[in-house]
């Protein structure tokens, strides 16, 4: 895995003097849904989304550029469905897997 010296969302939001405008939200969110776009076309599930886990290869003055990190509980989509464990970051995990009810699409879009 290659070294992002700027570090990870989370760190950069924490340290950031000014909160984000709108359009840069959303250019990370679309480069976020890319990349989960490529992990479900290619069978995957992330299982772990959060803004730690949200490298930073650039961002202004020159131009947002954001990579997924942390695949250590990624698995392919056939595995990852069924079960009772729980898995993810508390705080980052959709209310109906608590119960550990019935998974499926409702919880996917509650980390973006």
């Amino acid at each position: 895995m290659e070294y992002l010296e700027k570090g990870d969302l989370l760190k950069y939001l924490d340290h950031s003097r000014t909160p984000l405008s709108e359009n840069e939200t959303k250019e990370i969110t679309f480069q976020i849904l890319e990349g989960l776009d490529m992990m479900h076309q290619n069978k995957f599930a992330h299982r772990d989304l959060e803004p730690q886990n949200i490298l930073i290869q650039s961002h202004p003055p020159s131009q947002w550029w954001v990579k997924l990190a942390d695949f250590g509980i990624s698995k392919r989509i056939e595995e990852a469905s069924g079960g009772s464990t729980l898995h993810g970051t508390l705080g980052y995990i959709a209310p109906e897997l608590w119960k550990l009810t019935a998974r499926g699409s409702p919880g996917r879009p509650f980390q973006i």
